[in-house]
């Protein structure tokens, strides 16, 4: 019995050892240096970024896991470009048009408007092609998070600048410190002006802005009470921002000083104190770890995967500030959760990133490309600064229907032609009308199937399936449909019988 008793006590123990050595590293545990390849590292460029030609993809290999991961988080400081190259108008203020003529005022708000449209479209194609070729693609990439994050739509914004100094917001702060970004946010012009805070006044608040920021930008419904908006929303009064300057401005004759009650504290709390309270709440780092998690992998964390990403939120990692982000996301894009196939079910790429995917990986120029891009998002239904509501764009299998499948499969057929006829103008307007295939008809698609062949030294029809196989799809090619290909290439495309 004693020798019994010994022997499951011993096992017992080299159970939970075993246990102990299983979990080590948690539920982030990274992946296995001896599984990184091609296809971990083409997995990493595709998710963290829109993908990349064989090269970089190669180049990110033989970097290994922990090297290429870093290489896509820990850029480098970048000079001050982060606003994109577009003149936008200067605001109209109305206080320099109310005295004249109704005729010459309804001339200048014209005026403005078209201005503003053309503007905010150019910032759309600068956009898309800074995604297309930038080579800090996860800074893109986050960018893009963001801007479906914390939206801002042009419908209600109308000025082209203030979006471009959101847009440029979100790339400094991409991969910076949560914290600095939610400040910095909470005083944008455009959010003020999209979630009307610029209206919200002692007296009378207004709690859409404090309604979000609760909602959707930190915490997520079930975490705080209705009193808890209204308190917040008196916080918030008198963040306002200057029309011309688009610079935020302090209206202390319109802010409530009073007593407020928020999350259990009480105090004269300003908006600083309430975003404060709310960064000090563990949900907020859960929640931004909900987000985060759900965008890179594809599908929602466990509690325990949920629990490690937003610890290291919390602390900002070894030597980090509390909400740096570049130590969360190189724990996660450095890990088994994130990169094990079995781990990361395939996703749906919304359109923005399937026609920016598209382009770079198949190496078309973009200079004239941008304008349908943006069109064939728009048709799959996103348009950049054009979010469906508050909440952004629901992803996933939201972009799935009959019609939008179809419009996808036209893309595919675009961009892979080689199309003759006229370009556009150089404000970037189509000099053709119609649907998106009748416009985009109107501009060559200079991709050569035979060039990327010949860089890469194929000739034989399996080795240049097996090529564009590697290269572009995230799951192996079937047997039989390999086979069909072959054929197909060999018979049809090369003008040759099969042995």
């Amino acid at each position: 019995m004693t020798a019994l008793r010994a022997l499951l006590i011993l096992t017992l123990v080299l159970a939970a050892a075993t246990l102990v050595r299983a979990q080590d590293g948690g539920p982030l545990a990274p992946f296995p240096d001896e599984q990184w390849d091609f296809a971990a590292a083409r997995h990493l460029l595709l998710r963290a970024g829109f993908g990349g030609t064989e090269a970089e993809i190669d180049g990110l290999a033989a970097a290994g896991r922990e090297g290429a991961v870093r290489r896509l988080v820990r850029i480098p400081a970048r000079p001050k470009i982060e606003r994109l190259a577009v003149d936008c108008p200067e605001p109209l203020i109305y206080q320099t048009i109310r005295d004249l003529p109704a005729e010459e005022r309804a001339k200048r708000n014209r005026e403005d408007r078209i201005a503003n449209d053309r503007a905010i479209a150019a910032l759309r194609h600068r956009w898309l092609a800074r995604m297309a070729t930038s080579r800090r693609p996860l800074e893109e990439r986050m960018t893009l998070f963001w801007h479906g994050h914390f939206t801002s739509g042009f419908r209600d914004v109308r000025i082209a600048g203030q979006l471009a100094a959101q847009n440029a917001l979100f790339r400094r702060h991409a991969l910076g410190n949560f914290a600095d970004l939610l400040h910095a946010v909470a005083k944008d012009a455009a959010m003020l002006e999209y979630l009307d805070n610029n209206r919200n006044r002692r007296g009378s608040p207004n709690e859409n802005f404090a309604r979000e920021v609760l909602e959707l930008f930190t915490l997520g419904l079930g975490h705080y009470e209705e009193r808890d908006i209204v308190e917040a929303a008196r916080a918030f009064t008198g963040w306002d921002f200057d029309r011309a300057s688009g610079s935020y401005a302090f209206r202390g004759g319109q802010h409530d000083f009073g007593l407020k009650t928020f999350l259990g504290r009480r105090g004269r709390f300003d908006g600083e104190d309430v975003l404060a309270i709310i960064l000090e709440q563990p949900r907020c780092a859960e929640y931004l770890a909900e987000r985060l998690f759900l965008h890179f992998v594809g599908r929602d964390p466990t509690g325990a995967e949920r629990d490690a990403l937003a610890a290291t939120i919390r602390t900002g990692g070894e030597g980090g500030r509390p909400y740096d982000l570049a130590p969360a996301l190189e724990r996660l894009l450095g890990s088994r959760a994130f990169l094990d196939p079995d781990s990361a079910p395939p996703t749906i790429k919304g359109p923005v990133e399937l026609v920016v995917t598209a382009v770079r990986q198949l190496e078309l120029p973009v200079d004239r490309l941008a304008p349908v891009m943006e069109m064939a998002a728009a048709q799959m239904e996103q348009t950049l600064f054009e979010p469906p509501n508050v909440k952004g764009w629901p992803g996933g299998r939201a972009w799935i229907s009959t019609s939008a499948l179809y419009d996808r499969f036209n893309f595919a057929g675009l961009v892979t032609r080689d199309l003759d006829g006229r370009s556009f103008d150089e404000d970037g307007r189509a000099v053709a009308t119609g649907t998106v295939a009748q416009r985009a008809a109107a501009i060559r698609f200079p991709f050569h199937p035979e060039d990327l062949c010949r860089r890469a030294g194929l000739s034989e029809p399996g080795a240049i399936v097996d090529h564009f196989a590697r290269r572009l799809l995230a799951v192996p090619l079937p047997e039989e449909s390999r086979h069909e290909l072959v054929e197909w290439l060999d018979t049809d495309l090369l003008g040759r019988a099969s042995p």
